[in-house]
């Protein structure tokens, strides 16, 4: 099995339309800064966590962190577990890839500087992303 591939991607909102059995998100807004009005104060924002090549033969984990720039845990996921993943339903065989939509509402930002997240899978670090928070 292929190591698991993950990437992060900060947004406005991230919107899911169902269509039987086909899933589509639509991400609004790709952010490259946090932009505040006030610091410290409260923002909101959305992270699209997109994993592939998971091995569904055994129960997955994944826990999302994201930290000021003194470390400080400004929100953490705790672990939570995938739903079983049933492989006849997958399509052409292709690697099997999940995305876990994050809604952080009101989440309080103490200082300006350089935020840290951090995506878990299964205890390992399968991907790091920084982002600027930045009073408007």
């Amino acid at each position: 099995m292929a190591k698991p591939i993950a990437k992060l991607i900060f947004c406005d909102n991230i919107k899911v339309e169902r269509n039987g059995d086909d899933v589509n998100s639509s991400i609004s807004n790709i952010l490259s800064m946090l932009q505040p009005v006030n610091i410290p104060g409260n923002y909101s924002f959305c992270v699209a966590c997109i994993f592939n090549n998971i091995d569904t033969s055994k129960k997955n984990t994944t826990q999302f962190i994201f930290k000021d720039e003194n470390g400080n845990i400004v929100f953490d996921t705790d672990s939570l577990s995938f739903p079983d993943i049933n492989l006849s339903d997958s399509k052409n065989n292709s690697p099997t890839t999940i995305q876990l939509n994050l809604d952080l509402r009101n989440i309080i930002l103490q200082s300006e500087g350089t935020y840290s997240a951090e995506l878990i899978l299964n205890g390992d670090i399968v991907a790091k992303d920084t982002i600027l928070v930045k009073k408007v």
